[in-house]
């Protein structure tokens, strides 16, 4: 993983769910990945006293910087 990125337009506002961009080398199997970090998520927040829904979406690097999915064009 190369980072991670809070991409909620409404991460700010008390309340909101929590989506979170994992960047990563390569995303061979998209699918795969997401269940993979979806579970690690799981056991980081599983702990905190948090009611808030927890998404987590794999995708690469150069993805991200040439904005070649919808899913990456909004940045605040």
């Amino acid at each position: 993983m190369t980072r991670v990125v809070i991409f909620s337009p409404c991460a700010r506002e008390e309340g909101s769910d929590i989506d979170l961009l994992a960047l990563l080398k390569n995303v061979d199997n998209f699918w795969e990945k997401v269940h993979r970090l979806s579970s690690i998520a799981y056991e980081v927040f599983e702990g905190l006293d948090y009611q808030v829904l927890l998404s987590v979406i794999p995708g690469t690097e150069d993805e991200f910087e040439s904005m070649a999915t919808p899913l990456f064009e909004y940045q605040a």
